[in-house]
């Protein structure tokens, strides 16, 4: 090959060189080669060379181009090593040295995809146990990629219909705008924005959350977002089941006729119900202001403080009932000064961790009752002593024949205390006979509700007893409760007698 000829071709190769390598290219390097080998044309290796680095720079050498231009320089200067110019045995150096650098960078381009391959499937395993949507969306707010490991995701539209378009497009105007105010205000801070929306998905509306937070290049310039989205419908819907269930625990304890109030573990209040007015005369705002110490007297604030750290001391055992309460009877303090005393049922209000946060008292005027109670007690001590002035046996059994009540007389034919004989039945006293007789008599008063008269012989001494069995009815209900039995000793002139 001419020299003339072969710069020509030497320039034109060169210069043409594309993007891939190809059988010309081989028979390009085989005639550059052998110009020189032929002519001792030293130009034509120096644009061999140029043509392997160009090549190279392009990455676009195959090894079998690489090893064919190095493997043919070595051999051409082990056999002519003395006739190879200065020249050859430089550019071939330089030749070595240059690919090594280059291999060098491919090694560690090589090492850098093999680290970003495995950070890929880092970022794969984290998205798999995601249970999210994950989208990428341009900053001019085309839809770029979606990823999602959940089969329960129902989309709002399908891939084919939101890749490649503008959120605006796809998406209802209020989801839009809060979108697009979340990406602008990450072009300006930077930082990661987050809001909360409703699709109507299949008749439904679902609540989702949404997390922007931006991609960027080298320059630090945004050029991309990532969203990820969580489904919070059962989050939401849980909120509102508790909303409502706080909203009607609220109604009832507002209209409560008990007093409801709560208080902190510094026995500070919290809230109180409205009844509070009625019951000791103060406002809600009132009683939220006033302390214990101030509402209750010094002696039921010291037994409430003492029921309290009993209480307290209970959370240190492992065998605690969680759900225990404690009824305590109080005396507070109404607004005018006067007492009230007041029966209160308390517990614990815990966390989700079972720890006491608050205190739950419900309370209830119990006044009239107690009124009522010793009404009773002064009535049944009346009625005990009128009963124990009759001159006879006196004593009242309920339905199973049990002893609800009897006089001193009775308690001294028996022989036995009154404690011995009060909740014992008939038959534990008398003879199968004889307590057959009485259970058949009270079964027929109960069932008939008339008066029975009944001779009775004892069994202790033989002497004839006349029992008179009379109903005792409820007052309310008209229901017989009991039979009073009154038995007196027939003498034997068949009269009665007392003793």
């Amino acid at each position: 090959m001419a020299k003339n000829q072969t710069d020509d071709t030497i320039i034109k190769q060169t210069d043409d060189v594309e993007t891939t390598i190809d059988d010309k290219t081989l028979e390009w390097y085989k005639d550059i080669f052998s110009a020189y080998i032929e002519n001792g044309d030293e130009y034509s290796l120096y644009e061999l060379s140029k043509l392997v680095r160009m090549c190279m720079d392009k990455n676009l050498g195959p090894e079998n181009l690489l090893d064919m231009h190095f493997s043919t320089i070595s051999e051409f200067m082990e056999e002519k090593e003395k006739e190879v110019p200065i020249l050859l045995k430089r550019l071939a150096t330089y030749d070595l040295i240059y690919y090594e650098l280059v291999k060098g960078l491919s090694d560690k381009v090589k090492e850098a995809k093999e680290a970003l391959q495995k950070s890929e499937k880092s970022i794969r395993s984290l998205i798999n146990s995601m249970d999210d949507l994950v989208f990428v969306i341009a900053m001019d707010g085309t839809f770029k990629n979606y990823y999602t490991t959940s089969h329960e995701w129902e989309l709002y539209i399908q891939p084919s219909e939101f890749l490649g378009r503008h959120f605006k497009d796809v998406l209802p105007p209020d989801v839009s705008q809060s979108l697009q105010s979340a990406m602008k205000q990450i072009e300006i801070s930077g930082e990661t924005q987050q809001f909360s929306y409703v699709l109507e998905i299949k008749g439904r509306n679902l609540w989702y959350d949404a997390k922007i937070s931006s991609i960027r290049d080298q320059s630090g310039a945004v050029t991309e977002v990532i969203g990820v989205v969580r489904n919070i419908t059962d989050q939401k819907r849980a909120e509102e089941a508790l909303r409502d269930s706080e909203r009607l625990y609220r109604l009832l304890a507002d209209n409560a006729s008990d007093v409801i109030w709560t208080a902190d573990m510094n026995n500070h209040l919290t809230y109180v119900s409205p009844s509070v007015t009625r019951l000791l005369g103060y406002s809600v705002e009132e009683a939220i202001a006033n302390t214990m110490e101030k509402v209750f007297t010094t002696a039921s604030y010291e037994r409430a403080m003492k029921v309290l750290a009993e209480e307290l001391e209970i959370e240190n055992s492992e065998q605690k009932d969680q759900s225990r309460s404690r009824t305590v009877e109080l005396d507070l303090y109404r607004k005018d000064g006067s007492i009230v005393t007041v029966e209160g049922h308390f517990r614990f209000l815990r966390d989700p961790n079972e720890q006491p946060t608050q205190i739950l008292a419900m309370v209830r005027d119990i006044t009239e009752r107690k009124m009522a109670a010793e009404a009773n007690k002064e009535s049944n001590e009346k009625c005990h002593s009128l009963v124990d002035s009759i001159d006879a046996h006196v004593y009242l059994v309920d339905r199973d024949c049990r002893y609800l009540l009897v006089n001193n007389r009775y308690l001294s034919r028996l022989g036995l205390p009154r404690d011995q004989v009060l909740g014992r039945t008939y038959g534990e006293f008398y003879p199968k006979a004889s307590t057959e007789l009485f259970v058949g008599t009270v079964k027929e008063v109960f069932k008939t509700g008339k008066f029975i008269h009944l001779e009775h012989r004892s069994h202790l001494d033989g002497r004839q007893f006349l029992r008179t069995f009379s109903p005792v009815k409820d007052p309310k209900t008209g229901k017989i409760i009991a039979v009073t039995v009154v038995s007196k000793y027939i003498n034997e002139n068949g009269r009665e007698n007392t003793f």
